[in-house]
């Protein structure tokens, strides 16, 4: 959610599975370039971001920077200012691998579920 910066990840949004993982299903509102995060999912605010994660996260940065073939469909789908603020947000977390404090804005959905 903060990677594609979801305005709108309420609890419907989410599905856990058979083995237990749980799914964030995209709702369409996602990669805006305001800062819009609006999500249910502030349980692990304050948390590191695993390292895998960041090793994945710095894999699609760079594939988007550098407008990699495996990237071209994907960018094709947002505006210039939208893959801009998405490696971003990329960048941001890369450099501050902690999983954010809740904002002081409106950043829990309406309703929730």
């Amino acid at each position: 959610d903060i990677l594609t910066n979801n305005a709108d990840r309420k609890s419907g949004h989410l599905i856990l599975d058979t083995h237990g993982q749980v799914w964030g299903i995209d709702n369409a509102l996602c990669f805006n370039s305001e800062e819009k995060l609006r999500t249910v999912i502030w349980d692990f605010a304050g948390k590191r971001v695993p390292e895998h994660w960041l090793f994945d996260i710095q894999r699609v940065r760079d594939c988007l920077l550098n407008q990699e073939e495996s990237a071209a469909t994907f960018l094709a789908c947002l505006f210039e200012e939208e893959a801009t603020a998405l490696i971003a947000r990329s960048n941001y977390l890369l450099d501050h691998p902690v999983l954010p404090e809740m904002y002081p804005w409106r950043c829990v959905p309406w309703p929730l579920v």
